[in-house]
């Protein structure tokens, strides 16, 4: 572990997910798509995206986002009848859910002991991406429980801290309201 006997790192919070699907999308020079195309059929569509992470290379690009469960049938469908050219590339994981670490001026000792974590519970996760007030992981919705009870042993939470679990669901509409 990367932390010292008893010693714990602060953070601001978690925050937990509803279940999502992860959509996972590998391209090659050969199989590319177009980052925005992709997002503009999705948000046609009305289908938001609480996970965006975009890894270039040399060698490609892999993208990855997350959708909510209820609209995993519809975007699977729509993914595969817009971009027929990446049916090989691209594989659509269910049952995920985001786990959100609110860090507190942390260290790279963070994402150390995170990492630890996930491979002292043997929990993979799919994706991660950071930000300076977030390190969010893509991994599986029904151990988020048991990672939370983890995280505790190593991480030091304000007293009054219950993980935040989303529980309002935005849904884009083009019913506007009278009056608008």
């Amino acid at each position: 572990m990367v932390l010292g006997k008893g010693q714990k790192l602060k953070i601001d919070g978690i925050k937990l997910s509803n279940e999502l699907l992860a959509i996972k999308l590998t391209s090659t020079s050969d199989t590319s798509i177009s980052v925005s195309g992709f997002c503009h059929v999705l948000a046609k569509e009305k289908i938001n995206m609480p996970f965006l992470s975009i890894d270039r290379s040399d060698k490609g690009c892999v993208l990855t986002c997350c959708v909510d469960k209820e609209d995993a049938k519809k975007t699977r469908e729509l993914i595969l009848k817009e971009f027929p050219e990446v049916h090989e590339d691209i594989q659509f994981i269910p049952q995920v859910g985001l786990l959100s670490i609110f860090p507190h001026q942390s260290s790279l000792k963070l994402l150390g002991a995170t990492l630890a974590v996930f491979a002292r519970a043997e929990i993979p996760f799919f994706a991660v991406a950071s930000s300076l007030s977030v390190l969010a992981f893509v991994t599986l919705f029904p151990r988020l429980d048991e990672l939370v009870e983890l995280f505790e042993e190593y991480l030091n939470l304000p007293s009054d801290h219950v993980p935040l679990r989303q529980e309002i669901r935005v849904k884009q509409t083009d019913i506007i309201p009278e009056g608008d």
